[in-house]
């Protein structure tokens, strides 16, 4: 077995303004092809944030940053994967990112049996619907949690009226 095609030091990601900027470098790579970020937020299901060439044959560090533009509320898992010039390909992560959005509110789940909605949202009474559209006679507790115990496995949608009275909401899911 040879050496690895890429030593990887770090792999890091930040909320910027209206974006995620994810951050790697590598300490050297050998036959390396391109790396390509994936996201997800229920570990299950990834989509291709974005891709960017390698440096094919590097002994001296290098350092890569990509732009998730168009980032998810809430907590987003992102992995990165490197692809050499084999076809072969080595998975990193994943790395946690929180992103709240303009207007700071967003919803938190974890793992996907309890939900905490946060931020200015708690104080606009937000309503919980099923994916028929039907108002659940519940509310949000004053912390922000919603447990299994509260709403059966499915997909929700939590609403509020943002500003100029418009409505706003966000999709989660319980298991």
């Amino acid at each position: 077995m040879g050496p690895l095609p890429v030593e990887l030091l770090s792999f890091t990601g930040r909320e910027e303004a209206d974006h995620v900027r994810l951050e790697w470098t590598t300490a050297s790579e050998t036959g390396s092809e391109r790396f390509v970020v994936e996201r997800t937020q229920d570990m299950e299901r990834f989509e291709a944030v974005g891709a960017l060439p390698a440096a094919g044959y590097s002994t001296s560090p290098r350092d890569y940053v990509l732009f998730d533009e168009r980032p998810l509320i809430g907590v987003t898992y992102y992995t990165l994967i490197q692809e050499d010039i084999n076809g072969d390909s080595e998975r990193y992560g994943p790395i946690a990112v929180r992103f709240q959005g303009k207007e700071g509110k967003w919803v938190d789940q974890w793992p996907m049996d309890r939900v905490r909605v946060h931020g200015s949202m708690l104080e606009e009474a937000p309503m919980i619907m099923d994916m028929t559209g039907r108002l659940l006679d519940m509310s949000v507790d004053p912390s922000g949690l919603i447990t299994r115990d509260a709403l059966p496995a499915g997909v929700y949608t939590i609403q509020w009226l943002g500003a100029q009275g418009v409505a706003e909401s966000l999709r989660f899911m319980m298991r």
